[in-house]
């Protein structure tokens, strides 16, 4: 039942074919199609891509509809004509709140059952149905065989897994000498850098699309090698708020007013980071910023249109709510709260990371609690207040003490 396809050229040709024209794969039709892939790697823009190929063909008598799946509730809303085709695009399961509920009682393959029971509920009567996820959701496929028992009357539908794949070697060549096209200089530094990262790097394709944001982070004197992947993704979240900063120059900001707006932007994401976990069970997706708790304790911009934004990262929709662009933005903000705060770690944040498919934030917090540790002890050491200050620990053994 798995297809791996390792080409998002040839991915959406399958789908074009096979969801929007309906053809049939092997004398059969299937109803489902889901697309799977680690992190970073481009789920949303491939689908995204899809919904705009259905505009752009202009399917007649067709109705295409795409939805993140965090607002899978509002499925029931869409009226469905029996007389035409009917598809549904929903984007990043991975990312609805409804699985990652602190609850012990509730294990989390208790949780992605009953949540595919609803659903399927919803969705059956689709023509074609495509679901983007990430790929840990379902290492163990008899979760999708389960979920594709029962579909109706009808026994003819199946479901497909098309797996998306990194970029292979080759790939990642041409697409650096497309991107850096007579950049000559731009495409030495790209290639070193990729030389350096890791092959376990978390998000590893989403650093490789943002490659030119990494310029210069190798040869930072804050660079911690134990601390590589917290690093490269600390440096792609300072870059795209250094892009927002740049255009309050604009807007006749002072120096010492950007700086300060800057800064805010880290305080204001932890903020909104715990108010979304702690209050995950009601399925909020985002909050306004007077609904926001600790605003005023925690000196916050007064206004909220000087809160930066960026799509890339924090967003604010057409409900003036706040909500990150991504799932691992938002982990990284929790981790780094987990960190400064004691009661919050000990409290909630542990147990999340214990659950399935919170490696990127586990990881997020080990590492953030190593770079901390070492930039205190340079920063102890050019102060000339630490220059006896030696680590009391190996890595390994803080990593092992820091997950206790």
């Amino acid at each position: 039942m798995k297809k791996k396809i390792d080409s998002k050229e040839n991915i959406l040709s399958y789908l074009k074919d096979h969801v929007l024209k309906l053809k049939p794969i092997n004398d059969r039709s299937y109803q489902y199609f889901f697309v799977l892939s680690d992190s970073g790697i481009g789920k949303t823009t491939l689908l995204l891509k899809l919904f705009l190929e259905a505009k752009r063909i202009n399917i007649n008598a067709d109705k295409v509809y795409f939805l993140p799946l965090s607002e899978w509730r509002n499925i029931d809303e869409i009226e469905i004509d029996e007389n035409e085709k009917n598809i549904l695009i929903l984007d990043s399961m991975d990312e609805n709140f409804d699985l990652h509920i602190n609850d012990k009682s509730y294990p989390f393959n208790e949780r992605l059952n009953h949540f595919l029971e609803k659903l399927k509920d919803l969705t059956k009567g689709f023509d074609r149905i495509v679901i983007s996820s990430r790929s840990q959701f379902f290492r163990d496929y008899e979760v999708l065989k389960e979920f594709t028992k029962t579909l109706g009357d009808d026994s003819e539908y199946y479901y497909k897994t098309l797996v998306l794949c990194p970029f292979n070697k080759r790939q990642r060549n041409r697409y650096l000498r497309k991107k850096f096209k007579h950049k000559r200089i731009a495409y030495k530094k790209a290639k070193g850098i990729i030389s350096k990262l890791k092959d376990n790097t978390l998000n590893r394709q989403l650093l490789i699309s943002n490659i030119d944001l990494l310029f210069g982070v190798f040869e930072s004197e804050n660079y911690f090698e134990e601390a590589n992947d917290f690093l490269l993704f600390k440096k792609i979240l300072d870059s795209w708020k250094k892009l927002e900063i740049r255009k309050l120059k604009k807007i006749q900001y002072s120096i010492s007013e950007r700086e300060r707006i800057h800064n805010q932007v880290d305080v204001f994401c932890k903020t909104l980071a715990r108010k979304l976990f702690l209050t995950q069970d009601t399925g909020n997706l985002g909050y306004k910023f007077e609904e926001i708790d600790n605003l005023k304790e925690l000196e916050l911009i007064r206004t909220k249109r000087k809160i930066l934004i960026n799509r890339s990262f924090l967003i604010l929709d057409r409900d003036n709510r706040y909500r990150f662009a991504h799932r691992s933005i938002f982990d990284f903000y929790l981790a780094q709260l987990a960190v400064e705060d004691e009661v919050f770690d000990n409290s909630y944040f542990h147990s999340y990371i214990e659950q399935k498919g919170n490696d990127f934030a586990k990881r997020m917090y080990v590492q953030g609690i190593l770079w901390k540790i070492s930039s205190t002890i340079s920063e102890l050491s050019a102060s000339e207040l630490g220059t006896d200050v030696q680590y009391t620990f190996s890595s390994e053994e803080i990593k092992n003490i820091v997950m206790i």
